[in-house]
């Protein structure tokens, strides 16, 4: 699964800035934007590791422990399924 990493906000506020100092004539603010879209771009390239794994058997244990919390919130609730 890919880690959560906050790349994607960074280049949208760089890229903001650049919009920003494009349409005001903000040329320091411009290069500025743009260094900071080009160094986010570079250090998100050169990660080492994107992802990490789940194995199988951490994903059954963390849903077993969900479907255990849900069936204990529905009996506390009294809605179980009784087809009769």
């Amino acid at each position: 699964m890919p880690k959560n990493v906050p790349y994607g906000v960074w280049i949208g506020v760089a890229s903001f800035f650049f919009g920003f100092a494009m349409i005001w004539y903000m040329w320091w603010l411009a290069i500025l934007g743009v260094v900071g879209f080009i160094v986010t771009m570079i250090v998100a390239a050169n990660e080492d590791e994107p992802e990490y794994v789940i194995t199988a058997e951490e994903v059954k244990k963390v849903e077993d422990a969900r479907f255990a919390k849900l069936a204990a919130a529905a009996a506390a609730k009294g809605e179980g399924h009784n087809h009769e």
